[in-house]
């Protein structure tokens, strides 16, 4: 054990000295650890902060390809556009982020280059501790797509989640929505201001049907933005929903609908509950509506000629999986009120300290994977 430990101490140093500024050339004892076997080379980075690992994937070919091996996997890489916060984030479910490649976009005139496959990146700092790493560029927009491929080419995402600033300078990532890091499973946050004659929104999302949902963190007027148009992603959340309706509900067919700010009542949940139990929406998953931003929804009033029964153990579990990109997690449905559809579809009515959920059960014993019981502090997760 104490030769092991040694091992992840030596191969820790052995990172950090190739990526230092300036880089410390390799010793033989060094050398001799990239001659271990794949599996040996493997139990020691598994051992080790993920930053360490990634300092290991930029030293060469030979080590990257060991690398690739190993299959790292995360749940999310997040890509933040907004403002002066440029970053990218390696995130796992319910843990602060494994890794955080912070951006600023200025002229720095100190700090040493690391290259990550055709990009090379100006470092200014890095924080161990925190798994971060502080770097410059002249264009975040311009360099994200090489940083992406090269990271792609070493590690696997389950999703991923970016946030985009409405403005003609982030126009440029729309050409990112399909690249492979996402694997298929990409949630935009679209935040900023829809003015009359501004056509990037329109560009992006003529490549909506590749993304897995978006969430409207701006204002707008309909005649600006058809919102209806979205509503067949399987993530739809909106930040300002106080023009919703009860016809939009009603009329509306979706899987995952989150409303921050609305101004919907326990009377239309209630329509809409029966819509569901008359066989509308039927690839409903979740609807949740906040209550600590949005108006109250009144318990009384949503089970108004509902036939509920209490939490039944032999028919689904006690924890309803709120699968979210960023970070899943299980919900405690036990004290809910059931719904039975005819085609024996089970629904939950479920309210809390925050939020009105309505939960559909389409797996209702959810056996194969452990999540943690509550959210993790991620703003609009989705």
């Amino acid at each position: 054990m104490e030769n092991f430990e040694r091992l992840v101490t030596i191969l820790k140093n052995f990172a950090m000295a190739a990526n230092s500024d300036p880089p410390i050339p390799l010793d033989r004892t060094r050398i001799r650890l990239l001659a271990l076997p794949q599996q040996a080379f493997e139990n020691i980075l598994r051992q080790m902060d993920f930053i360490f690992v990634f300092d290991l994937s930029l030293t060469s070919k030979r080590v990257r390809s060991m690398i690739k091996e190993m299959n790292f996997q995360f749940d999310c890489v997040e890509i933040n556009n907004m403002h002066r916060r440029k970053s990218i984030v390696f995130r796992n479910n319910y843990k602060e982020p494994d890794l955080i490649f912070r951006f600023d976009e200025k002229c720095c005139e100190w700090g040493w280059q690391i290259q990550m496959g055709k990009q090379a990146v100006l470092v200014r700092g890095r924080n161990n501790m925190q798994r971060e790493y502080y770097c410059e560029t002249k264009s975040f927009e311009s360099d994200l797509k090489p940083l992406l491929d090269y990271i792609s080419s070493v590690f696997r995402f389950r999703a991923g989640f970016a946030q985009i600033e409405l403005n003609q300078r982030a126009a440029k990532l729309r050409e990112l929505i399909e690249h492979p890091i996402f694997n298929g499973r990409l949630v935009i946050q679209l935040s900023g201001y829809l003015r009359d004659g501004y056509r990037g929104l329109e560009s992006l999302l003529n490549k909506y049907q590749s993304l897995e949902g978006l969430l409207i963190n701006f204002q707008f007027i309909r005649g600006y933005f058809d919102f209806k148009d979205i509503f067949h992603l399987k993530r739809i959340c909106f930040v300002d929903a106080m023009w919703m309706k009860r016809e939009d509900l009603l009329s509306l067919e979706f899987q995952r609908l989150k409303l921050l700010c609305h101004n919907l009542c326990g009377e239309d949940v209630n329509l809409f509950i029966k819509h569901w139990l008359a066989g509308g929406n039927p690839e409903l998953r979740r609807l949740d509506l906040s209550t600590a931003y949005g108006r109250n929804i009144e318990m009384v009033k949503v089970l108004d000629g509902v036939n509920v029964v209490l939490w039944n153990k032999k028919k689904r579990d006690g924890d309803y999986v709120m699968d979210m990109i960023q970070s899943p997690y299980t919900i405690d449905a036990r004290r809910g009120y059931d719904i039975e559809r005819s085609d024996g579809l089970l629904a939950t009515i479920l309210q809390t300290d925050v939020s009105f959920y309505f939960l559909v059960w389409h797996n209702p014993f959810n056996t194969q994977c452990v999540y943690p019981n509550k959210a993790y502090r991620i703003v609009n997760n989705l």
